[in-house]
């Protein structure tokens, strides 16, 4: 699905409470280690949907579901006012499915990415009642924001996107997710090998179209971990194969999210075993 707007004059179809229906133009620029500067339009930053009212009624999303079962939710987040470019100065709750995980509370988000710095949250839900709802919540000053929410099905490859005054920019990556391999078709592969690895780990694809731009690493809870860059943490070989080292990372099932120049987003799961 292509990424779809959310406009303090044409609300998303998604935003089941605007409260306030208010949206801000911010000042960022640049961006967290952790947004894909291949796959994210870069749009999703400039303008933010806020709540400027403490309490009921609270900004919330309600996004329908294919069926039960797991699912990616990723926050696009970045303080942009002036005003809250302090660490401390705006700290707020993210509510799913009624509970406000550990990763999603007092979110500061001059302290974690820096002002004028977007960045992206991620956290793997499960889905029972065929709809994930998403609830900001005011903490203990100032207001809850949001750029862009984007959620990924881990059981098949559909998502759903939407981006405050984004309005309908085309986004050409999809995401596809199986254990050891992920295709789009009988050609657009990417394997991981070995797996388990202990250091050395290698990406390659059968179809030269396919170059691999970046790889970031989640742990299986969908915590973000770090990103390998190709030219810098990633070296290529030559014939469509790629290395990186996991060397020194706790032994644990990682999901590695493999960033290619045009053929889209694969993840892939890999065992660090010693």
């Amino acid at each position: 699905m292509d990424w779809s707007g959310d406009t303090s004059l044409q609300t998303s179809i998604y935003l089941t409470e605007p409260a306030q229906n208010k949206t801000y133009t911010g000042s960022i620029s640049s961006f967290s280690e952790g947004v894909n500067k291949a796959s994210t339009p870069f749009n999703i930053f400039k303008t933010e949907r806020y709540d400027g009212a403490k309490g009921a009624p609270n900004m919330t999303y309600s996004f329908p579901v294919s069926a039960a079962g797991n699912y990616e939710v990723r926050l696009y987040m970045g303080n942009g006012f002036k005003g809250t470019s302090s660490p401390g100065k705006r700290i707020f709750d993210v509510q799913i499915e009624g509970v406000v995980h550990p990763e999603l509370k007092s979110i500061d988000l001059s302290a974690r990415f820096g002002h004028n710095v977007g960045g992206v949250i991620t956290k793997t839900i499960n889905v029972t009642d065929g709809t994930m709802n998403i609830v900001f919540l005011h903490g203990s000053i100032q207001n809850p924001l949001i750029n862009a929410i984007e959620i990924l099905s881990i059981a098949d490859t559909s998502t759903l996107k939407i981006a405050s005054e984004l309005g309908n920019e085309k986004n050409q990556d999809a995401a596809k997710l199986e254990t050891n391999q992920v295709s789009d078709d009988d050609v657009l592969t990417v394997n991981i090998f070995p797996n388990p690895a202990n250091a050395e780990v290698y990406l390659q694809s059968p179809n030269p179209s396919v170059e691999i731009t970046n790889v970031a690493v989640y742990d299986y809870g969908g915590r973000y971990i770090r990103t390998y860059s190709t030219g810098r943490d990633i070296i290529y070989e030559g014939n469509e194969r790629y290395k990186f080292n996991i060397l020194g990372m706790p032994n644990e099932v990682y999901i590695i999210k493999v960033f290619t120049k045009s053929s889209g987003v694969f993840n892939l799961r890999l065992i660090k075993e010693d």
